[in-house]
């Protein structure tokens, strides 16, 4: 409680051991960093970022890395309030709206090629009346509403360790049925 960055800092190395224990080893794991672009447009700094096995080992110290070889982000959180969903949300929307848009498939222009979640250890709704469950679903619900305009915007999951993990279910709808069945 006297040092929240390095509190943070440390939560983001958490989960980072994390993901370098349990995903294929090929994969790079990196803490702070931007997600830069084709079009040169850097995001907002993310916590945790998961990276291709062929990511150029010689750009793997640099804190801005291209959209192409990142194949997951992460903000990651101690203790998980509703702002934080919010923020993660805008930062989502934001990194989607900025990296390549595939087309072909309902599924492509659905699911963007880059996972974005928010990983927290615990949440702030503490109280013996509290609602984490449904203050997240809410503040989920919020935060879609203001920043999230297309469905590919929107967050991949959310997962707080001693609580829950929430996840998107995406679905293509074509309206009612056509002729007469």
């Amino acid at each position: 409680t006297e040092d929240p960055g390095t509190a943070g800092d440390q939560g983001e190395e958490n989960w980072a051991t994390l993901l370098r224990n349990w995903l294929p080893s090929y994969f790079h794991i990196v803490t702070k960093g931007r997600i830069l672009s084709s079009s040169g447009k850097a995001s907002p700094q993310v916590d945790l970022l998961v990276l291709s096995a062929a990511y150029p080992k010689i750009l793997l110290d640099k804190k801005l890395y291209l959209a192409g070889g990142v194949v997951a982000a992460f903000e990651c959180k101690t203790t998980l309030n509703a702002s934080h969903v919010q923020q993660s949300v805008e930062t989502c929307a934001t990194i989607r709206d900025s990296v390549y848009k595939r087309d072909g498939s309902p599924y492509k222009e659905l699911n963007s090629p880059l996972i974005y979640g928010l990983l927290a250890h615990s949440h702030s709704w503490k109280g013996d009346n509290s609602k984490p469950l449904d203050n997240i679903s809410k503040a989920l619900s919020v935060a879609d509403g203001k920043f999230v305009k297309e469905p590919i915007q929107c967050l991949d999951f959310v997962c707080v360790a001693d609580l829950a993990t929430w996840t998107v279910h995406k679905i293509s709808y074509f309206g009612p049925p056509y002729g007469p069945w």
